[in-house]
């Protein structure tokens, strides 16, 4: 038992280890026995209720310890299947009101996934392609772009003649692509992937694709084509009755009305939308739909306004979804700093800055360092603002940018407004100083802090 339990990675529950030290039949010891005496011996820890894991020392002795006695091979295969299978239980529950629990599944046993996909690379790609596929949602939500698409494009590297599971991963790793503004690679990947899960019959997976694409086409600026793709993605979820899908993409929709300038069908979309994320204890609709609403409440109302943002944060939060908590601190800091509160905006930008350097969010970043750029034009630190500004813009040449999933923080206007005060010459030198800093120095740069608010925006 001992060297069986080597497999796990990051520690195990006893419904793991009875499904996996009985995969052959052969094993007869009482697994709680077993475990009691381990724990008792001290080669097992107790990390939670009914949960016990290794030291790493030890785990080493007895891993090799398997390999000596050749039964790695059919325990790692059976590691495999259990976690292959754990994902795809999670998958629909991702989706409903039990998503909170699944998503601390997930994390809880995110090192033997890790592990499952790493031995499927070498020994079952067909696993690795249907484990990783399964995963990309959960990937997404926890802002995980640059190991998701490692793990998936690995995967269908490796596995191109595996048609069945392949058409999910490609539409997983082209979501995950444009969520990093890699746009022209998303959409070659949700291409292939719309053709094969059309040639599969597979209405399902053909939805969620276009979903993706329409977010491509969006952030290309092509309203047109944003509205027909999600519409496409909606007719087929209606057609089909499901409602994570209907209630999905008719929020999508209000938020691409908005964007356009088009709030009174954007609040008609939010009025299907949000009951049916409600309905569905969906905190992932419910906390997009919120987001929207508070844009759109806060031109009339602000005091309103603010409060659903900090709803819709409070859902996100809840999920764990690093995405929705950046899209609405962004939103929160960007009002903060119109009604003058410099010292809040800066503390929210500073979070989501943080978070989206991370999760290797280069496109986010773009439009944090211009937040930065706005905070410190706002507090006469116009030197400061233009190296930012020169730095945001280097990072933009090298991602593709929505017209608004952020909203720009630094418009034309202030950059004039920059370039009155400094003076021609002074305000080209510091914007080309701001456009030779790297990504990491620029970041640094912006949490520099101090520098950026030497006196609140109402002082100044």
């Amino acid at each position: 038992l001992f060297r069986h339990l080597s497999v796990f990675a990051g520690g195990f529950t006893l419904e793991a280890a009875e499904t996996l030290c009985h995969t052959d039949g052969g094993f007869h010891i009482d697994i709680l026995e077993g475990v009691s005496s381990l724990l008792n011996a001290s080669l097992l820890v107790e990390q939670g209720d009914m949960r016990f894991g290794m030291l790493e020392t030890i785990r080493e002795y007895a891993w090799a310890s398997l390999e000596e006695s050749n039964e790695t091979s059919a325990l790692q295969q059976a590691h495999g299947q259990y976690y292959l299978s754990l994902a795809e239980q999670a998958e629909p529950a991702l989706l409903g009101p039990d998503l909170v629990r699944w998503l601390a599944r997930l994390e809880e046993e995110y090192a033997n996934l890790r592990a499952a996909l790493n031995w499927a690379f070498e020994a079952d790609v067909e696993t690795g392609l249907r484990l990783a596929g399964t995963l990309a949602w959960y990937w997404y939500m926890q802002g995980l772009f640059s190991e998701g698409r490692y793990f998936l494009e690995g995967a269908l590297a490796r596995a191109e003649l595996v048609v069945a599971a392949r058409a999910k991963a490609l539409s997983g790793a082209g979501m995950l692509a444009r969520r990093q503004g890699d746009l022209h690679q998303a959409a070659l990947l949700l291409d292939e992937g719309l053709v094969l899960f059309r040639d599969q019959g597979d209405k399902a997976g053909a939805a969620s694709t276009l979903h993706h694409l329409a977010h491509v086409a969006e952030e290309k600026g092509d309203y047109a084509d944003t509205t027909r793709l999600f519409k496409e993605s909606l007719d087929l979820s209606r057609e089909i009755g499901d409602n994570w899908g209907i209630a999905l993409s008719l929020t999508c929709l209000s938020h691409a009305a908005h964007r356009h300038g088009d709030d009174a069908w954007a609040a008609v979309l939010l009025g299907e939308s949000l009951p049916m994320g409600r309905e569905l204890g969906n905190k992932h609709v419910i906390g997009d739909a919120l987001h929207l609403l508070g844009l759109i409440t806060y031109q009339q109302d602000r005091r309103r306004g603010v409060a659903l943002l900090e709803e819709s944060l409070v859902q996100f939060r809840v999920l764990g979804d690093k995405q929705g908590v950046n899209l609405l601190l962004h939103a929160l800091g960007f009002r903060a700093l119109r009604e003058g509160d410099a010292v809040l905006a800066e503390m929210l930008f500073r979070e989501v800055l943080k978070l989206q350097t991370a999760q290797g969010d280069r496109r986010g970043v773009s439009y944090s360092l211009e937040n930065f750029a706005a905070l410190a034009a706002a507090c006469d630190a116009a030197e400061r603002a233009a190296r930012l500004g020169g730095a945001a813009e280097a990072l933009r040449g090298t991602v593709d940018r929505s017209l608004s999933p952020l909203e720009p923080s630094l418009p034309e206007g202030d950059l004039v407004s920059l370039r009155d005060e400094m003076g021609d010459g002074a305000f080209a030198r510091a914007w080309a100083e701001g456009r030779a800093m790297s990504q990491r120095e620029a970041v640094a740069y912006a949490l520099e802090g101090g520098a950026s608010v030497p006196v609140t925006i109402a002082e100044a």
